[in-house]
């Protein structure tokens, strides 16, 4: 399958991404968590060449203390002095380094060759700070003696106990790289239902409808209208996590979004050309709080259909009988308190598209019940930034009355309380389901997300009767290193197909395509029964992906300069050509394009059998589940 799309638009100029003080080949990425370990393994044991005598390392979590900061500086870029820097701080990061000589602990500036980056945030904003022209930064906090948290470690690699000031002193770095769990069109459309009204359509006629977190920040209030939008905040219970994390708009291709709002155009201004590298598919886990055996830990609940599974996510079911098949005899008793995501993470958007937003269900997790009518009765519409606080739920939202950017319901019809609140984050999730009983999650899986998961505090799901992470389900305890089921992780329904909510995590990447290839090959080799965490995508693997989901133009999304039949569409600032999509599979098939969150999964074999027998070069587009 191929693996990569590179959109020739720009001039070499702005291809200079890395920063000055650090070798051309080294890698700033920010995004997705889903790949953070084994890229971070990976750039750990890279072979080493030309003078380099080792690799050094050193890694945080939320343990140690999360000592990573994005900065987005378009504000002051092009509105100097007028408003503020856009800063997400408080991100999960790993470091690793080369030497040239002595020892990773005493690295100095004679001896540090190397240094690469990875800082853990949303995959939409990875994205965004790959694409936006400049780049974000990364700094760090770190400024004493500390312990790493030892993320990196493997067979034949330890991490250094601290970070050398040589190597503290080459921060800020600048981003030339994403992690992501969804394609950048996706990222972008994720971004741009943030900037659509709540309940809106993106585009006239579409299913799929805006979150309304258009309104500009009294920081960033002198800003054109469409830049900067509200934060996206934690609802506060339960280990809910941090934030807000920021919303602002960025480009695929062309000009650099804030450059247009103040009027100028050029080289400097334009969109990064880029490739995307497939590193593997992950699943993600519904997860229940079952320490109750009354409510969600009861042994009629094991599986959760998609049509139900939409209704708790969308705000339209709540108790914990509505999970049992059974005749109606009246409503049931014991609430569920249900945890989304915030609307820019890839683990996010790959749910709200297979389940609550997808053809088959309409609706949504953030727009919810307004998305199929704004008009309810008792029912209020679910809060989101657009709906005015006269008509949102006043009483017992976590950040004050009428704020709307928590979405927490406290409808009167479910008895007053919380039952939907926001996360930030993948660890928070967690620990906000694992927290509270008779509670709902969802998490793409991973050995390290779920470490903490024990008979009480967390319970999985199937979804339509299919087991996400085992051959079988048997009685819903999470895998983990400490009860030695591990071992019993095959993703067989991922590798098959017949999981309806999984996605391909991948890396976005633009002149240090090389250095970020060699990490994307290399992470698979850390895959163990100890490790078990994606399936890789690299043909060179053992038991391979070979599926695709179809790709698709998201509503509203416009990306130009894609290359057709070899040669470029369109040259930068000419009458833009919308690239068609393309699923990239086989050689029958022209490059990829679009995105691909939610799209229904053929074989590659089928896939490319279709190019081939039809004579399209695209494959089987346009399909959502």
């Amino acid at each position: 399958m191929k693996t990569k799309h590179l959109f020739m638009i720009a001039v070499a100029a702005v291809l200079a991404f890395a920063a000055a003080n650090v070798n051309a080949q080294s890698i700033v990425m920010s995004g997705s968590s889903a790949i953070f370990i084994e890229i971070g393994q990976a750039s750990a044991t890279q072979a080493l060449s030309g003078a380099a005598i080792a690799n050094c390392g050193w890694s945080d979590n939320s343990t140690v203390g999360k000592q990573f900061t994005l900065t987005d500086t378009r504000p002051t870029t092009y509105f100097a002095g007028t408003v503020a820097n856009l800063v997400d701080s408080g991100n999960q990061g790993w470091i690793t380094w080369t030497i040239n000589g002595g020892t990773c602990a005493g690295t100095t500036a004679a001896t540090l060759i190397n240094v690469n980056v990875m800082v853990s945030a949303d995959s939409s904003v990875g994205n965004r700070c790959f694409f936006a022209v400049p780049t974000c930064t990364v700094s760090t906090t770190h400024t004493s003696s500390q312990t790493g948290a030892g993320i990196l470690n493997s067979a034949g690699f330890t991490e250094t106990p601290d970070i050398p000031a040589a190597v503290l002193a080459k921060f800020p770095l600048t981003i030339n790289a994403a992690a992501t769990d969804i394609r950048p069109e996706d990222a972008l459309f994720a971004t741009q239902r943030g900037f659509t009204g709540c309940g809106y359509p993106i585009v006239t006629g579409s299913q799929y409808e805006g979150i309304g977190f258009q309104t500009t920040p009294a920081a960033n209030s002198s800003l054109p209208a469409g830049l900067v939008g509200e934060g996206i905040a934690n609802g506060g219970q339960n280990g809910a996590g941090s934030g807000p994390f920021n919303l602002a708009i960025w480009a695929l291709q062309g000009d650099e979004p804030f450059s247009i709002a103040t009027g100028s155009k050029g080289p400097a201004a334009a969109a990064p050309a880029f490739t995307v590298q497939e590193v593997g598919a992950v699943p993600v886990v519904v997860f229940v709080n079952p320490s109750l055996d009354t409510g969600l830990g009861s042994l009629q609940i094991s599986n959760v259909d998609r049509g139900v599974l939409a209704g708790f996510l969308d705000g339209s079911y709540q108790r914990v009988a509505d999970f049992i098949p059974q005749a109606w005899s009246g409503s049931g008793a014991t609430e569920v308190y249900t945890f989304v995501r915030e609307f820019l993470s890839g683990t996010y958007n790959t749910t709200e598209f297979a389940i609550p937003d997808s053809v088959e269900n309409q609706s949504g997790m953030d727009v919810g019940l307004a998305a199929v009518d704004a008009g309810l009765g008792s029912f209020p519409p679910l809060e989101c930034a657009g709906i005015p606080s006269s008509v949102q739920v006043t009483s017992n939202t976590p950040n004050g009355a009428g704020t709307g950017l928590q979405l927490a319901d406290a409808s009167t019809v479910f008895g007053g309380t919380y039952y939907r609140v926001r996360t930030i984050g993948t660890g928070s999730m967690v620990s906000a389901v694992e927290g509270k009983a008779n509670s709902l999650g969802y998490a793409f899986w991973s050995a390290a997300n779920f470490s903490s998961a024990g008979p009480t505090t967390a319970k999985y799901l199937t979804v339509d009767g299919v087991d996400p992470i085992q051959e079988a389900w048997s009685d819903g305890l999470v895998p983990t290193s400490g009860n030695g089921n591990l071992p019993n992780v095959t993703l067989t329904h991922v590798r098959d197909g017949s999981y309806p909510i999984f996605s391909i995590l991948r890396v976005v990447c633009g002149t240090n395509c090389t250095a970020t290839s060699n990490l994307v090959a290399a992470a698979g080799n850390f895959l163990s029964e100890s490790q078990p965490d994606f399936v890789p995508a690299n043909s060179a693997a053992q038991n391979p992906l070979r599926l695709v989901r179809s790709h698709f133009s998201p509503p509203g999304v416009v990306y130009t300069g894609c290359t057709c039949n070899g040669s470029t569409c369109v040259q930068p600032y000419a009458t833009p050509i919308v690239c068609s999509p393309s699923n990239g599979n086989s050689s029958n098939e022209a490059s990829e394009v679009g995105g691909d969150v939610g799209g229904v999964v053929y074989t590659q074999q089928a896939d490319g059998d279709y190019a081939k027998d039809t004579g399209n070069d695209a494959g089987e587009v346009n399909h959502r589940q």
